[in-house]
């Protein structure tokens, strides 16, 4: 007999989300015009990053107010590169230098 899974609650919906998905023909249409499914578009708790100016143009509503958290004091949009590594951890000059004549041998070799 197979166990039932527990679903985690995905918790409250913001009011300016929930504001949004009711306006312009509701989630169905949302989920269109970012080419998603409307359950994928339900478990939102906040617009992705990666369609937020796409949702910011569909809704009118600015980027800023959708994701504050993704804008400085100023509003300018700050990049954040999930895969970057804090400067203690980047490689020296003498590393990046040993790659590379790692790679040119390589290189040598197979031509």
């Amino acid at each position: 007999m197979r166990r039932k899974r527990k679903r985690r609650p995905l918790g409250p919906r913001p009011a300016l989300l929930a504001a949004i998905f009711a306006t312009r023909g509701g989630v169905p249409d949302l989920a269109r015009h970012v080419n998603l499914t409307r359950q994928a578009v339900y478990q939102w708790r906040r617009v992705p990053k990666d369609y937020l100016h796409i949702v910011a143009r569909w809704s009118g509503v600015p980027a800023q107010t959708l994701r504050p958290d993704l804008f400085d004091a100023m509003g300018n949009e700050i990049i954040v590169d999930k895969h970057a590594r804090p400067p203690s951890q980047q490689p020296t000059r003498q590393e990046l230098l040993k790659k590379v004549a790692t790679l040119e041998r390589k290189l040598a070799r197979v031509t």
